[in-house]
């Protein structure tokens, strides 16, 4: 994902936010203070992000949230100047690298950067220069994601929305495109101020774009089958509450009739 730039929006308490993760994966989180989310191996309180500007990005440093830029996330190292060399004599035994786990506890303990103990992981491999440079960037891909970890501020928009519920269903359940919301929008002519009716079975993600688009002057109808329309998806935008009573539910039963026969 490129780096988005902050906005000059501002999240408050109890605001719904979407974070883009070090992990290539997505997560919902409120800001509340009974609400915790995890970065790397560490739990961190959600309303630590109070007061910071969506777009932003955080890294871990002494178990703290910390601001960052994607700058200061891309590792790398000095590269070699033989680029002839290949990975044909390197054994994957364990044994090439010198500093151990207390050692990188420590340094952990003395409130060493993420990048500092990758760079020592380097510098203390005995085959890193003999890795060619395809093999190193590997390898400071995968000790970022463990030493380096960070995570996004996303604004809850139709478009991010709708991205993160695509990413996480993963073939696993319904999921919806982002250009394809796109589309729906486009094609059905949804603007400010329309009246829709809607019948989605992705979660709420193209209902919330929907709302989304029309804004507090419009009105939005969910038609749903089964017991209760599902909206998990139009609970993660931070619609007011105005917009939130734009939006009703109907059974989608009710548009259907039996045609009347004639009598004899």
């Amino acid at each position: 994902m490129g780096e988005a730039k902050p906005s000059m929006a501002k999240i408050n308490p109890g605001d719904s936010i979407l974070l883009a993760t070090s992990n290539d994966t997505y997560q919902f989180v409120d800001a509340k203070p009974s609400v915790k989310f995890r970065i790397g191996k560490q739990q961190v309180k959600a309303t630590d992000l109070v007061d910071a500007s969506f777009g932003q990005l955080f890294t871990l440093q002494n178990k703290a949230l910390v601001p960052t830029t994607r700058d200061a996330l891309n590792i790398t190292l000095e590269a070699s100047n033989n680029n002839k060399k290949d990975n044909r004599d390197l054994d994957d035994d364990n044994k090439a690298q010198s500093l151990d786990a207390d050692a990188i506890k420590d340094m952990r303990s003395r409130g060493e950067t993420g990048a500092a103990i990758i760079g020592a992981l380097a510098e203390g491999s005995a085959t890193w220069d003999s890795k060619t440079e395809f093999s190193k960037a590997k390898w400071l891909k995968r000790k970022a994601k463990k030493y380096l970890p960070w995570v996004q501020v996303l604004e809850p928009t139709a478009n991010a929305i709708a991205e993160a519920y695509f990413v996480r269903a993963a073939g696993k359940g319904r999921a919806v495109r982002p250009d394809a919301v796109a589309q729906l929008l486009a094609r059905g002519n949804v603007r400010a101020g329309a009246r829709v009716v809607v019948v989605d079975a992705c979660h709420g993600v193209v209902a919330g774009a929907v709302a989304e688009r029309c804004g507090e002057r419009g009105a939005v109808l969910l038609l749903y089958e089964g017991q209760q329309a599902t909206m998990d998806a139009v609970k993660k935008f931070n619609f007011s509450d105005a917009l939130r009573g734009a939006i009703a539910t109907a059974p989608a039963d009710v548009f259907y009739a039996e045609p009347s026969r004639p009598e004899a």
